[in-house]
């Protein structure tokens, strides 16, 4: 399972017969607005693309440049990209951290929903172990062992949240961050003795904290 969210990832990544060269120097990006004509433009969701400290956070050869004509400039003059994606430093956020990446998406509930489906199916079936909490769903599948779990967004939103972990890896395929703006990521595991299902969603969502609290202030109004 874990495979094929990793494989959807970089299937994602790799669309950018619309892509255009990034400028060599920005301090933030738009993710741009559609027409009613089909047409990208600037004036959507803009986000950081260096830290407070000046640093560049982004992988620039992940990160995905729309040729746009008429774009942005920020108070000091350099130009605001539109972008389709972008990826974020992993090291910068966590050492667990495999990849972050930020995209668009048209609709951000009916992909969420997709995303859960294999949670629900995990749900129903009858040889799984189950754990509740007050913002978390998770069920343990033995053979494999699969554990798949649903949060409640740390974002202001009610988005479906789910995220699959194996023995080795969790993947986050989606979390909704702000209108149509979504954060996917993976993350390694750790070797450690048995743990109790609600100890495992406690770490697991301690890592999507993690990532909230990295993406919110990256979120700029200019």
């Amino acid at each position: 399972m874990i495979k094929t969210l990793l494989a959807s990832f970089f299937v994602c990544s790799a669309s950018a017969a619309f892509a255009q060269s990034c400028p060599d120097f920005y301090r933030f990006v738009d993710f741009g607005l559609t027409g009613a004509d089909g047409v990208t433009y600037r004036g959507g969701s803009v986000f950081r693309a260096e830290g407070l400290d000046g640093r560049s956070l982004l992988l620039a050869d992940r990160t995905t440049c729309r040729l746009v004509r008429d774009i942005a400039t920020d108070g000091h003059g350099n130009p605001i990209p539109v972008v389709a994606s972008v990826s974020y430093k992993p090291e910068a956020i966590d050492p667990d951290l495999m990849d972050l990446h930020l995209f668009r998406v048209d609709d951000p509930y009916a992909s969420a929903d997709m995303h859960a489906r294999d949670h629900r199916r995990n749900l129903a079936q009858p040889n799984g172990q189950r754990a509740q909490g007050s913002n978390f769903l998770c069920t343990l599948r033995p053979d494999p062992q699969t554990i798949s779990c649903q949060f409640v967004s740390p974002f202001p939103n009610d988005a479906a949240l789910v995220v699959y972990c194996d023995a080795q890896h969790c993947s986050l395929p989606q979390m909704l961050v702000t209108d149509q703006i979504v954060v996917n990521a993976t993350w390694s595991r750790h070797e450690t003795e048995t743990q109790e299902l609600e100890t495992i969603a406690g770490e697991i969502f301690g890592k999507i904290q993690t990532i909230h609290d990295f993406l919110k202030p990256l979120s700029a109004a200019l």
